[in-house]
């Protein structure tokens, strides 16, 4: 697996992830348009948005982000992420716990869990998630 970059990608990424409940019309627009920028298509703002990321490792990063613990670090660190770029990550969600409305990932709005059969023999949810506004926001498996 190669290394893990936190370039502008990735950081707008998780950017996305961590804003998307902020509800400032203007702040998400600028960020459709520098993803647009970046090359980011419509589906990977929209994972983003989500929490998620169709990249395995900038998914785990996103997590990560989302929820900075000892088992998201150690999920990230098995998907290639170092040490250096866990700290990153961690920093840049920090800045943005600070200075943004963040969504909390633990008590999202209006949100309903539908259990699905697993693959495997592990359990797994689907989260379906309705913003304060009472927008649908892409499902994700968590």
């Amino acid at each position: 697996m190669t290394g893990f970059k936190l370039d502008a990608r990735a950081r707008l990424a998780i950017e996305l992830a961590l804003t998307a409940s902020s509800g400032e019309r203007s702040f998400n627009h600028r960020q459709e348009e520098d993803a647009s920028a970046l090359g980011m298509t419509g589906a990977e703002i929209d994972m983003a948005r989500s929490g998620s990321s169709f990249d395995f490792q900038l998914s785990k990063a996103v997590a990560l982000a989302l929820v900075p613990d000892d088992e998201h670090r150690e999920c990230a660190r098995k998907a290639g992420i170092d040490a250096d770029a866990c700290v990153q990550i961690e920093t840049l969600a920090a800045s943005y716990t600070r200075t943004h409305q963040v969504r909390n990932p633990h008590k999202p709005a209006r949100q309903c869990l539908v259990s699905l059969q697993s693959i495997s023999k592990q359990s797994c949810e689907m989260r379906f998630g309705i913003d304060t506004n009472g927008y649908s926001r892409s499902a994700r498996l968590v």
